[in-house]
């Protein structure tokens, strides 16, 4: 039941003996992994050995030297980053600065060509979401670190990606209890 439910959060992401060789380098080596829709992974592992690189395979910013992606058991590799249905959420949150807080949200979706109505109602319910209504007008230099933090995520999860990958998820967050 469990497995069931988890299937239809989310997409499964399978990798298959995922290697990348940069010169004589092994960043990634023979990867195989399963992530059903909806489960959590988190990969551990010192500076310099591969978790960055394995999220830009998956994201499609790099090819793999060799291995395949599949999402929901179709192959990606052949896609590009845009094209893959993967949100990105980069440590430094990749805001554009010249752009309102609902206009960062809304960026994706007018990528995308959504209509018009659908980008401000969505744009609407994120900003909803995170509670930050009021910020909509504001700037990225007019937020704080946390609200930056928030924006990037909601930028990211306006166009309802199929997979979420984040690297260092928990870099500057403020502790809330």
């Amino acid at each position: 039941k469990g497995k069931k439910m988890a299937a239809q959060l989310g997409h499964r992401v399978r990798l298959e003996v995922m290697t990348q060789e940069l010169g004589n380098f092994v960043a990634v080596g023979d990867i195989n992994q399963d992530v059903a829709g909806g489960e959590l992974v988190a990969l551990l592992g010192p500076s310099g050995c591969g978790k960055s690189t394995l999220l830009r395979i998956i994201s499609g910013f790099i090819r793999q030297t060799q291995g395949r992606v599949l999402f929901d058991d179709q192959p990606v590799d052949h896609l590009s980053a845009s094209q893959r249905g993967v949100g990105i959420v980069f440590q430094n949150y990749a805001l554009f600065p010249h752009m309102t807080v609902a206009q960062n949200i809304g960026f994706g979706l007018e990528m995308l060509c959504q209509p018009r109505e659908q980008i401000n109602a969505r744009v609407a319910d994120m900003l909803k979401l995170e509670r930050m209504e009021e910020l909509a007008d504001q700037r990225k230099s007019q937020i704080s670190g946390w609200q930056q933090q928030s924006l990037a995520l909601e930028l990211v999860l306006a166009p309802k990606p199929k997979v979420l990958p984040r690297g260092s998820p928990l870099a500057h967050l403020d502790v809330k209890f």
